[in-house]
């Protein structure tokens, strides 16, 4: 009798372990599929009599009404080659009849094949009947187009992508591998619309043929949340990157002398960089009001889709703050139009559906294009830079920002001594302290502060009054204050560098938490106390920064020049941040979303059973077929 198969996925191949009641293994190694096994009822021990199949699977699809495997997912233990986790069938039934496959195979969710492959073809071909919307492996191409094309065509000349007439040919690991390089999947098919239409059709067509889908766009989260777990098909936003001129008056400053009004009005599509918003919005004096350190390669679908905040939460909120209206499309193809420009709108906001795609991770839909209200441009900006020894002496600083600097407030950002320590090998660090042997160090924390505002010579006496307070209370010790632009960016540089920095310094387990602001430091100190009395953390970094103003901090365990997962540290750190974060009343995910990396943990930080239920019951009426990210936020019932 089969007991369980336990699979560990790659983008190579998969070992499956086949155990039995003996407790012995057969070993078998495949690229695409898993391995059943079912012993016949012949008495003959000397030789395996079993027959083999293969089928599609995916770890999150269960029919328990049927005699299925039930999954069992372990987060904790993940193949040291690829990071990917360790999925453990254990059947229900004594055996799992491979030759019943037209019941319980079109059940499950699957990645696309290659007849799916010319229906899609067909879906996004232009006029002219060639489609440029296609990234394949391949061995996907049935015509074998590409091998055609290697004689007529030089890798080095053409950056390892070729046109093969109908179809692109790129290389699927930028889709398949997530910035932090921890979670790899192994998708053939990337499809890449350009309108809202298209990704109706492309629904449509997986919604009827159980297609799992990932929504993919800057692919710079950190939660695996725009990667596929397995082979599902990846819809690709980056072809949707129109920015609509919608300007009131035709006028390209806020308010004109001729009596024209910009109304701050921005409708895009969702696969229009954050940066490329930035600089629209700019040059029709607005702000618009998402940044993120990652917004030169992060798309605003992606922002909406984790309810992104930002350093200037603060000052503006979150996406959902600033967001109008949206079109959304539904897994079964339908397009929803809740593309308000109005503030108050009773049709779009009765249920407020909007805001249900918002957060929600591509799990309910994908959104395809937004609007955004946008505030005028602030004509001062004051950013301050400042060093101090204490966190007690950082909590009286944050104190003493928001009483003195007041509504002008936009910003305050945390690192501590390990981050700058790091960053200061890449880029200098503007204030130092010098220590007892007349060596410079890093502070042990240092602050940037900016304020926004709309009279200069106001802004400059409030920053002036709060940088007099502080330095003659001995709450900072140093600090500097930005004389112009050049200098305000090389010191936003500092923050910005932290995350791409340590990523290149070891392997980085990462905590995006929120926490009451007096105990924001807390948990980092904690962390550290733990890791020096065990044996995989002996040489471990715990490197800190964050928006201390709204109580998020980016807390980061790094393992110096080793690269390797392991699974018992992350057990040790799972375990003790997410239970110490919850007994202090924060939140273990705080702007980048669940994704596939903490939605095991959604059900005890929901909140209460019956939330869970709720949001349970929303995935079943806007994906009854769960093709939608799956695997992602929500773990199956």
């Amino acid at each position: 009798m089969i007991r369980s198969i336990t699979i560990i996925p790659s983008s190579v191949f998969r070992w499956c372990r086949v155990t039995g009641e003996g407790g012995g293994c057969i070993h078998h190694q495949q690229k695409r599929s898993i391995l059943s096994t079912i012993k016949d009822d012949d008495t003959n021990n000397n030789e395996r009599k079993g027959r083999l199949k293969t089928h599609r699977f995916h770890p999150h699809r269960v029919d328990s009404a049927k005699n299925m495997a039930i999954p069992i997912v372990n987060r904790h233990h993940r193949c040291h080659h690829h990071h990917l986790p360790i999925v453990t069938f254990t059947t229900l039934a004594t055996t799992i009849n491979p030759s019943n496959d037209s019941d319980e195979e079109t059940s499950l969710i699957r990645g696309p094949n290659v007849e799916d492959v010319d229906a899609l073809r067909l879906i996004l071909d232009d006029n002219e009947g060639n489609s440029k919307s296609l990234v394949l492996a391949p061995s996907f191409d049935k015509n074998n187009r590409r091998m055609k094309d290697d004689d007529n065509h030089d890798d080095d000349n053409n950056n390892n992508q070729c046109d093969s007439g109908d179809l692109v040919y790129d290389d699927l690991e930028k889709y398949n591998v997530d910035w932090t390089r921890r979670y790899r999947g192994s998708s053939n098919v990337v499809v890449r619309p350009r309108t809202t239409a298209e990704v109706s059709k492309v629904l449509r067509y997986c919604n009827d043929n159980r297609i799992g889908v990932v929504p993919h766009g800057g692919n710079t989260g950190v939660v695996g949340g725009a990667v596929p777990i397995n082979d599902e098909l990846i819809l690709s936003l980056e072809g949707m990157n129109h920015i609509e001129n919608n300007i009131a008056g035709n006028n390209t400053s806020n308010s004109g002398d001729d009596g024209s009004y910009d109304d701050g009005i921005v409708t895009c599509d969702a696969g229009c960089t954050l940066q490329s918003l930035h600089d629209h919005a700019q040059s029709r004096g607005l702000t618009f009001p998402i940044d993120i350190s990652s917004k030169g390669s992060c798309m605003i679908g992606g922002n909406i889709s984790t309810n992104a905040g930002g350093s200037y939460y603060h000052r503006y909120g979150s996406v959902s703050s600033n967001l109008l209206g949206l079109e959304a499309v539904m897994a079964d193809g339908t397009i929803l139009d809740l593309m308000s420009r109005v503030p108050k709108d009773g049709g779009v906001n009765c249920y407020n559906s909007k805001d249900l795609f918002v957060g929600s991770e591509g799990t309910l839909g994908i959104v395809t294009r937004a609007v955004f209200q946008c505030p005028p441009l602030s004509k001062s900006r004051k950013v301050a830079f400042v060093g101090c020894d204490s966190f007690k002496s950082v909590l009286q600083i944050l104190t003493d920002a928001h009483l003195i600097l007041g509504e002008t407030l936009a910003a305050v950002e945390l690192m501590d001594r390990v981050v700058l320590d790091l960053v200061g090998e890449k880029m200098d660090i503007p204030i130092r302290m010098v220590n007892d042997l007349a060596k410079e160090k890093n502070y042990e924390f240092c602050i940037l502060v900016e304020t926004l505002g709309s009279n200069a010579d106001h802004d400059d006496e409030k920053m002036e009054l709060f940088l007099e307070r502080i330095l003659g209370d001995c709450l900072a010790m140093d600090g500097i204050l930005a004389q112009d632009l050049t200098q305000v960016q090389n010191v936003w540089k500092i923050r910005e560098s932290c995350n791409p920095v340590i990523r290149d310094i070891g392997y980085n387990y990462k905590y995006d938490i929120s926490l009451p602001i007096p105990q924001y430091y807390e948990v980092a100190k904690e962390v550290r106390e733990i890791l020096s009395s065990v044996p995989q953390g002996k040489d471990a970094l715990v490197a800190n920064w964050g928006h201390i103003i709204d109580g998020n901090l980016h807390l980061n365990v790094i393992t110096p020049g080793s690269f390797e997962f392991n699974s018992d540290l992350e057990k040790i750190l799972d375990s003790f941040i997410y239970d110490r974060v919850r007994r202090l009343g924060g939140s273990i995910a705080a702007e980048h979303g669940f994704g596939q990396c903490k939605n095991q943990y959604i059900g005890t930080f929901a909140g209460n059973s019956n939330s869970l239920k709720v949001m349970q019951m929303i995935k079943g009426i806007f994906d009854p077929n769960d093709i939608m990210n799956p695997g992602k936020v929500l773990l199956p019932k």
